[in-house]
This record gives structure tokens, C-alpha cells and sequence, in this order.
């Protein structure tokens, strides 16, 4: 009885982590990069080079360029970090 209790609370541990790691605080590609620290469910922008960046899970948490301003139009980002666009 008690190694099986043991033997649960250890996997319930690991799995626990494991599902940490996966949750997108320093995900894979996330090292220096401004993407750091976002949840599964969050995302970020940026502007680079005069196209809008985007990050989140679903670019695993590597910033991929979402659009490219136009010329005589300049990207965006709102304070938040969440939105922007060219204009």
C-alpha cells in the first residue's frame, strides 16, 4: 500500500513538471529572444525591420513575421504588446 502510494505521488510529480516545461515560460526557441515567459495561451508582437512579428505557442515560441508593411506605411505595436499593424 504505501510503495503504491509512493509510486503515484511520483508519477503525479513528473507529469506535473514535465507539463510545466511545456507551458511556454522559456518554451523551446523562447532563450533571449523577447518571447520568454509567455503562457500556452498568450502571444506577443514586435516590429522588425518594418513588418509585424508575432509569438506564441503557436509559432513555438519563435517569432515569425505575421505581415510586411507596405511602403509609406510604418508597423505598430499597441502598449500592451498584443495587437498592432502598419498604418
Amino acid at each position: 500500500m504505501k510503495k503504491t502510494l509512493v509510486l503515484l505521488i511520483s508519477a503525479g510529480l513528473m507529469m506535473g513538471f514535465a507539463a510545466c516545461k511545456k507551458s511556454g515560460s522559456g518554451g523551446e526557441g523562447a532563450s533571449g529572444d523577447g518571447c520568454e515567459g509567455i503562457g500556452a495561451m498568450e502571444a506577443r508582437m514586435k516590429c522588425e525591420n518594418n513588418a509585424v512579428m508575432f509569438c506564441s505557442s503557436f509559432t513555438s515560441y519563435k517569432w515569425q513575421q505575421q505581415n510586411a508593411c507596405a511602403e509609406g506605411t510604418n508597423c505598430y505595436i499597441a502598449e500592451d504588446g498584443k495587437s498592432g499593424g502598419c498604418r
